[in-house]
Formats: C-alpha cells, sequence, structure tokens
C-alpha cells in the first residue's frame, strides 16, 4: 500500500500526501533522517525507507526503494550488531537484485 502511493488492490487507503507526509523528514533540524515511524537511509547505494528494531537476540528491518517499489524484510534471530550487521546488509542487497529481476 505504501508503495503504491496509499493504494492497495485498486482501493485507496491513504490519500497519496498523506503517504508524502508519513514518508517525508519529520525533523529536519534534529534528524534529517527520521520521518513519522519511517526513516530514510541507504542500502547498497538506494535511497530506502523503512524501519527497523530488536531485541536481545533478534534484529529486525524492513525497506522500500519507492523508486523501483521494491522492499525488503528481514528478521533474523542475532542482535544486529558489528558482523551480523555486515551479514543483514548483505542479504538484503541480495533481495533488492532478486526483487528487480521481477
Amino acid at each position: 500500500m505504501i508503495a503504491n502511493r496509499g493504494e492497495l488492490e485498486g482501493t485507496r487507503v491513504l490519500q497519496s500526501p498523506t503517504v508524502d507526509l508519513m514518508l517525508g523528514r519529520a525533523l529536519p533540524g534534529f534528524d534529517a533522517n527520521q520521518g513519522l515511524a519511517w526513516f530514510h537511509s541507504r542500502v547498497a547505494g538506494r535511497e530506502v525507507v523503512g524501519h527497523d528494531g530488536g531485541d536481545f537476540g533478534v534484529s529486525t528491518e524492513m525497506w522500500l526503494d519507492r523508486t523501483t517499489g521494491v522492499g525488503v524484510i528481514v528478521l533474523m534471530n542475532v542482535d544486529g550488531t558489528g558482523a551480523n550487521h555486515k551479514a543483514m546488509r548483505r542479504i538484503e542487497e541480495s533481495l533488492f537484485a532478486l526483487g528487480e529481476g521481477f
């Protein structure tokens, strides 16, 4: 629905300006990458929006490339630091490449 600017299977769920507001940079003077529950980052050279999270022994990331419409979600049963974070990024890069092939 977010990738389709507020529309899901032909049904408008959110107005396009609402999606833009959700994905926009909400705190440019404080954190230029922070939106409303979404934040801006780069994965494999792509400008993406998404969210991450985790707890003891769990790490999650969700990213959407709004240019291509490809999104990836990775859930791992490890913490998201050091080598684990690098492995997560390699997995995300591979998933983006696969998604763009469809």
